[in-house]
């Protein structure tokens, strides 16, 4: 983000007091550009605080800063690096789901992968597009034109409603006979993401869609998927 800003870098990197003036560069460089809050803040200004003080659904900067760090890291040396630094097991989970996160974010503005991302992420949308805000921001520099493209995806995200999917698990081993298993749950994935590329609202509209794919007889690994979470 320094060099996209024309600071240029100076003293030992890492020096906690060569940082601080970094830092403090880019800030400035950031205000002149006309920047008057910083992409994250925007995320996390409406969260509200809980009884505690702490900002809703926004954990701490410590988990944030790990999941920034580790984005594109191999998913073994995460392990090895949470095992490693002895952080508990919810904090584990959380950065996890903040790495998937990163990889699941749609790259349009599709109706079906925005509604997908919606539901991965939860009660920590805002989180999660805090961390996208910043990666983007850090790796392209601010009012770069994927900045720019990633905040006009999360405005409509946010804006858009919650789609839970139709039917579950239980509704389709009763129409397809079949039985718990990771076919299941890609015809389940399949159908949800069918279910909100046509509009669908009742029952009935999904057991047509149900007749209308051959997923008896297709290969699993063709079916449509949203985003690959994979790590």
């Amino acid at each position: 983000m320094a060099s996209k800003l024309g600071i240029t870098r100076e003293g030992q990197a890492h020096n906690a007091a060569n940082d601080c003036r970094e830092l403090a560069k880019v800030i400035h460089a950031l205000y002149l550009d006309g920047c008057t809050s910083f992409p994250a803040q925007r995320y996390d200004a409406k969260m509200g605080l809980n009884e505690k003080g702490e900002s809703q659904h926004m954990p701490r900067v410590d988990v944030a800063r790990a999941a920034l760090l580790l984005h594109g890291a191999h998913p073994d040396k995460v392990s090895k690096w949470s095992n490693k630094i002895g952080i508990d097991r919810n904090d584990k989970l959380l950065i996890k789901s903040s790495l998937r996160a990163f990889h699941v974010f749609p790259k349009t503005a599709s109706l079906a992968e925005m509604a997908a991302y919606k539901h991965f992420v939860g009660p920590r949308l805002r989180f999660c597009l805090c961390l996208q805000a910043s990666l983007v921001c850090g790796e392209y520099g601010w009012q770069s034109k994927e900045y720019l493209a990633f905040e006009e995806i999360a405005q409509k995200i946010i804006e858009m409603k919650d789609v839970q999917p139709l039917v579950d698990g239980g509704w389709i081993m009763k129409q397809t006979g079949l039985e718990k298993g990771v076919k299941l749950g890609r015809l389940k994935e399949w159908l949800w993401k069918l279910q909100i590329e046509r509009s669908a609202t009742t029952l009935q509209e999904m057991e047509k869609i149900l007749l209308d794919i051959d997923w008896e007889n297709s290969d699993m690994e063709t079916w449509p998927r949203f985003g690959k979470v994979s790590i």
